[in-house]
């Protein structure tokens, strides 16, 4: 069970990996966008901070739920295989 768990819990964690660089992929290529769009001044400098507050936010979130899972990765996989078995056996 306990392989069973860490190969679990380093999927969790190399998918939300996954998503932070595809986060900001996506959002580097937004901003990339407005500026060649020709916003200038005040307008590219909001758009750049929004773009980078959100990205921020986001990554700190993911941050969070890696350092949670690795908390309570007994708890919380335990349960899922648990709950996965029996849901089998029905």
């Amino acid at each position: 069970m306990e392989q069973q768990i860490r190969r679990m819990y380093l999927g969790d964690c190399a998918l939300i990996v996954v998503s932070v660089i595809f986060l900001w992929l996506v959002l580097l290529g937004i901003m990339s966008a407005v500026g060649r769009l020709g916003a200038e001044g005040n307008v590219l400098t909001a758009a750049l901070c929004a773009g980078t507050t959100a990205g921020l936010a986001a990554t700190v979130s993911l941050l969070a739920l890696l350092r949670h899972l690795n908390r309570k990765k007994q708890d919380i996989y335990s349960e899922d295989i648990l709950h996965s078995k029996s849901a089998k056996n029905d």
